[in-house]
């Protein structure tokens, strides 16, 4: 079900906000996000990890997935998740390297995807 979600985001049907907001119904809550780089991705809730296969991506669905990743890091964060993972999208966005740079990067991001 997270690779449909994921699929109809990178396909440009939904946004990354609208795929966080349907995963964490799913899910019910948002343990973890693993991204680098905007190619690997892992999603994990209090019982499972999902992985999303993401070969064949251009660089504007990597982009967007990268965001996705961004937005889920909070969501997990809002789920009061004591350790809500590790996104990695470049230099200057990491969660473990440059925190701030990152936090202000999902910031711009989620305030784009909800006035949108």
């Amino acid at each position: 079900m997270i690779e449909i979600i994921v699929q109809r985001m990178t396909e440009g049907n939904i946004n990354p906000l609208q795929a966080v907001r349907e995963i964490k119904a799913v899910l019910g809550k948002i343990n973890s996000v693993s991204c680098k780089d905007g190619i690997k991705l892992t999603i994990s809730d209090e019982r499972n990890r999902h992985s999303v296969n993401q070969t064949g991506l251009n660089k504007q669905q990597k982009a967007l997935l990268g965001e996705f990743a961004a937005l889920a890091y909070l969501q997990a964060q809002a789920d009061g998740s004591q350790r809500p993972g590790e996104v990695h999208l470049g230099k200057g966005l990491s969660t473990k390297h440059y925190a701030e740079g990152f936090k202000q990067y999902a910031g711009r991001v989620r305030q784009r995807y909800s006035v949108a």
